[in-house]
């Protein structure tokens, strides 16, 4: 034997057009990342959505505003993308939030790519791909992509106006949780497709219906079936909406009735909608981002982001108006309640004990709904 060379004997091993490197049983994979390249940030708003919410400024949802446009705030999917060495009859792939794979999803393929709908934004996914050849099999490294900082936006078939409220970041830099509470105009339109998204892909639990008794389905239960947990508060909205309005006590009960659905873990996901899925759904969206800790920028990019829907334009409010005085006089008023140099957190926190709300109920929501 000659010094300095390594002589390796592999018995048995049984090529299948795969690269063999490295010491004995050392076996690189064939399997190659395409798209999204490994470690790549993947955008999937829209490109309206990623312009509006990149460069914000309160009002500009105006120039997006089209009701003839119907619905056009839906996310891209992702679709990944490898290549493999030789012909294998089919590919096994786990998708996962975690790195050790843990809790992951799995996908089987006879293609090189499988399109991925509704992922979390803000967020690490890690991957790999196995190639079945028959007798043998060859497993890829485990690939990464990370989805952009950006709302998540979500399709239910005859709903208009449906997002998630998670994936914001807080002042206090933890995350809110996506999948838990979702946003949307009225259900009474719905299609069986979209019972089957919003029960089976959203995995749906409870409807909260903000709307007055009888106002549409309001009150009949909801249309997403028996077994779905069914509230119907009449809520409020903005500020000096005389007998409509969260600033009068007469509301107070409601308000507080609906927000304490959101401390009772066995009730998410959570769906809440009123009739347009912009103002009283919206000051429950604003209520609960505000509790939460997210930032003033991100409530009104949520709120503004309704008039992206067939529901939220429909009526011909004026989006500059609507953000810049109805929802930034509501936002000012919760933001000063107690104290302007107060937190707009602990603001809302003192509004909704005043409302009803216990202390318990609502370090219950900020513990249910925060990442840890």
């Amino acid at each position: 034997m000659h010094k300095g060379i390594k002589i390796c004997a592999c018995i048995g091993a049984t090529l299948f057009a795969m690269p063999f490197v490295g010491g004995c049983g050392e076996e690189k994979s064939g399997i190659k990342a395409l798209s999204p390249q490994d470690g790549k940030i993947v955008v999937l708003t829209n490109d309206e959505v990623t312009e509006f919410t990149s460069g914000y400024m309160l009002g500009n949802s105006e120039n997006y505003c089209d009701k003839n446009k119907g619905d056009h705030y839906f996310m891209e999917d992702l679709v990944l993308s490898w290549s493999a060495e030789g012909q294998p009859v089919g590919y096994e792939v786990k998708l996962s939030l975690n790195k050790d794979l843990s809790d992951a999803q799995v996908f089987n393929t006879s293609k090189t790519i499988l399109t991925l709908p509704d992922l979390f934004v803000a967020s690490t996914y890690y991957w790999q791909v196995t190639a079945d050849y028959g007798e043998k099999k060859d497993t890829s490294k485990v690939f990464s992509f990370k989805t952009a900082n950006t709302p998540r936006t979500i399709r239910i078939d005859g709903v208009s106006n449906t997002r998630d409220i998670g994936g914001y970041m807080t002042e206090s830099g933890k995350r809110v949780r996506q999948g838990m509470a979702f946003r949307a105009a009225y259900l009474d339109e719905i299609t069986s497709i979209g019972i089957e998204d919003a029960v089976g892909r959203y995995a749906i639990k409870t409807d909260l219906d903000l709307r007055n008794a009888g106002e549409g389905t309001s009150g009949k239960g909801s249309p997403l079936g028996a077994d779905i947990l069914y509230y119907n508060y009449s809520c409020p909205y903005y500020r000096g909406k005389t007998s409509e309005g969260i600033d009068n006590p007469d509301n107070h009960e409601n308000l507080a009735n609906a927000l304490r659905v959101f401390a009772n873990e066995s009730n998410y996901p959570v769906l809440f909608h009123c009739s347009v899925g912009r103002d009283r759904t919206g000051m429950i969206s604003m209520l609960l981002l505000g509790l939460l800790g997210v930032g003033y920028e991100d409530i009104c990019m949520d709120y503004e982001l309704s008039f992206f829907s067939y529901r939220g334009c429909m009526d011909g409010a004026n989006p500059v108006n609507m953000a810049s005085d109805a929802f930034l006089g509501t936002y000012l008023y919760v933001a000063r309640y107690l104290d302007g140099d107060k937190s707009f957190a602990e603001n809302c926190e003192a509004y909704l004990l005043d409302v009803g709300l216990t202390q318990a109920e609502i370090d219950e929501i900020r513990r249910i709904m925060l990442s840890a």
